[in-house]
């Protein structure tokens, strides 16, 4: 009977299709943990938004299609096992490269220029594209040993490959999402992916029979991984990383003169709280919160709704003013909570009630009956809103549960030249209340890119067209003359926003077009606004 010989320095007995599978699945996990771990990694520096997603995957999309392709090829190269070694050590390596080029890139992107999408773009491919193309070379290599064990089982065999390395990417992405972030971070992930597979580029080698090749790979990848294992484990800008955000805590006291904290999630400053005044509210948006209450309100002993907790600075200050007021305080996330009331001087109060889960959840959740004074909405992620929290359907549940004269009062970040998503919300709430006012911190007026626009709904208008301060920094807000509003709206045909059609991203101030698709005749003119 004739023998089959395995090229030299390879042995194909031991590649059975459980050794195989069950690498196929170790590897797709991997993969889909460094897909959810370089959004993450991100987030500090560009924010999460569709574009940032959309990128991401992408870029790996394409890394593993010509990964796929690569490792055909080598497949057919008559030595798969160590193909499929190579592949994974280089994967290894590419995963801990990505460690270091992303300190170089973060700076570059914290100094700007460029346009964002393009900027995302770049990014995305220069620290994620290599380990997925190394990583897709696994999948046809490792499918062509399985093929090779079960040779009367061809097909059965690619199937199982193809299963078990689907099962592999959904429990890679699980335990992404789900634990690895929480406990190791963003970059301890990544950094455990490349330890996995440098073991498994280790174990195929030897189990192949390629014992000098698989000490060297070991010898190699432990070098390596020693010296970016203290980066990987380290947290990097974030003070804490938790299921939704990168925690960062920055002691702002000098600039304004008195102990002061502020909470970042992601990319952005959420809010800041003086230790000693819990009263006083440095950011313009947070001041007029507060004073709002007084000028439409009066009295005290107000019922609010407060969605987006953050730092809790508005809160804390209704609280501390006044002795009858009751809050309840929706914060889609325990750790800021948690942070806000160990580092940032936030006291529980049973007038305050914490309510950790999707605003809108948490709003639906209560009785549908008029019960609140006034509902504040500044949930955002990154600079946008979630496009669920301005919908026509949502206003309605916000409206349901203000008593007559309520108001519904919330901070949008949009263009100062061209608001298309400000126009939007506002003919959206329009449908709901007999007035809709737009807001503008005096300073802000002056602003020749985005600003923080206040938009104050009710029964009735503000009985005043100008707020100025009355306690804590010098703010003075001007409301946007209705007629100017109407013809600015008019002019852009604003769409009205529903839970099935709300393009936020589209439309917000962080949208920026690619300029090449004007030169092949798409017109985006309209959508071409950079902040």
């Amino acid at each position: 009977m004739a023998r089959s010989h395995a090229p030299a320095g390879q042995t194909r007995a031991p590649f059975g299709l459980g050794p195989c599978g069950a690498a196929a699945f170790a590897s797709s996990a991997g993969a889909l943990a460094l897909e959810i771990s370089a959004v993450r990694l991100l987030a500090p520096l560009v924010g999460t938004s569709l574009h940032i997603w959309t990128a991401v995957i992408a870029t790996v999309v394409a890394g593993f299609a010509l990964g796929h392709w690569l490792g055909g090829r080598f497949a057919d190269g008559g030595r798969p096992a160590s193909g499929a070694a190579a592949a994974l050590a280089l994967a290894a390596i590419a995963c801990l490269a990505t460690l270091a080029l992303f300190v170089v890139f973060a700076n570059d992107m914290r100094a700007g220029g460029g346009a964002p999408i393009v900027r995302i773009a770049a990014l995305c491919l220069a620290l994620f594209l290599a380990p997925t193309i190394a990583a897709g070379a696994v999948s046809p290599l490792l499918a062509k040993l399985a093929v090779e064990a079960s040779p009367a089982h061809e097909g059965r065999a690619i199937g199982t490959m193809f299963a078990l390395g689907t099962l592999g990417a959904i429990a890679g992405a699980l335990a992404a999402g789900f634990v690895l972030i929480s406990v190791l971070g963003a970059a301890g992930t990544l950094l455990a992916v490349a330890v996995l597979y440098g073991v498994l580029a280790a174990g195929v080698a030897w189990r192949a029979g390629l014992a000098r090749r698989a000490m060297a790979f070991a010898a190699l990848f432990a070098s390596l991984a020693a010296g970016g294992g203290a980066f990987g484990f380290h947290r990097g800008p974030c003070t804490t990383e938790s299921a939704y955000y990168c925690i960062r805590l920055i002691d702002e006291s000098a600039l304004t003169g008195m102990p002061t904290m502020a909470i970042y999630l992601d990319l952005d400053e959420q809010s800041s709280n003086i230790r000693d005044d819990p009263t006083f509210l440095y950011w313009s948006y947070a001041h007029f919160f507060d004073e709002i209450l007084d000028v439409r309100l009066g009295g005290g002993g107000v019922h609010a709704f407060y969605l987006g907790g953050g730092g809790y600075s508005v809160p804390r200050a209704i609280i501390a003013r006044d002795p009858k007021a009751r809050i309840v305080v929706a914060e889609i996330d325990p750790k800021v909570t948690a942070i806000a009331m160990s580092r940032m001087w936030v006291s529980a109060d049973p007038r305050m009630t914490v309510v950790h889960g999707d605003g809108r959840l948490a709003l639906q959740a209560l009785p549908e009956e008029p019960i609140f004074d006034v509902f504040f909405g500044d949930a955002y992620k990154g600079l946008q809103v979630p496009a669920h929290l301005v919908t026509r359907e949502f206003n309605r549940a916000v409206r349901a549960r203000l008593k007559p004269g309520g108001m519904h009062v919330i901070n949008l970040i949009d263009a100062r030249a061209s608001p298309r998503l400000l126009h939007a919300v506002v003919a959206t709430l329009a449908l709901d209340y007999r007035t809709v006012e737009v807001w503008l911190e005096s300073t802000e007026t002056l602003s020749p890119r985005s600003a923080s626009y206040l938009i104050v709904s009710g029964d009735d208008p503000t009985p005043t067209g100008r707020i100025e301060a009355r306690r804590g920094p010098r703010h003075s807000w001007m409301r946007l003359a209705p007629e100017d509003l109407r013809r600015d709206m008019a002019a852009h045909e604003s769409p009205v926003l529903t839970d099935d059609f709300a393009p936020v991203d589209r439309l917000g101030a962080n949208f920026c077009s690619l300029r090449i698709l004007s030169r092949l005749g798409i017109d985006l003119a309209r959508t071409e606004r950079c902040p």
